[in-house]
């Protein structure tokens, strides 16, 4: 069975309604497991990406409510709790 490809976009608003106020549009690929298909999208972002090394130990739950649909889980550094996004639930909820 061919996979097919999709584009979706979502709204540039964090959690709580605040506007993103970056000019980078981060391209991003995921795998919706629900149909199966590929799919393509945009993320606004504030600030450019950077990696960072993580480890159990910084595990730590969501600070801000709204959160819950678009993480899969959540690290702490430098005292700030960081959602790690599931670009499939991400884009799911934009549509």
């Amino acid at each position: 069975m061919a996979k097919t490809c999709r584009t979706r976009h979502a709204t540039p608003r964090a959690p709580g309604g605040r506007a993103c106020t970056g000019n980078i549009l981060a391209l991003v690929a995921f795998h919706d497991a629900v149909s199966n298909t590929a799919g393509l999208g945009a993320i606004h972002l504030a600030a450019p990406p950077v990696r960072v090394l993580v480890d159990d130990k910084q595990a730590s739950s969501l600070d801000e409510a709204g959160w819950e649909d678009m993480a899969i889980s959540c690290f702490e550094q430098q005292g700030q709790s960081i959602p790690v996004l599931d670009l499939s639930r991400l884009f799911s909820a934009a549509h």
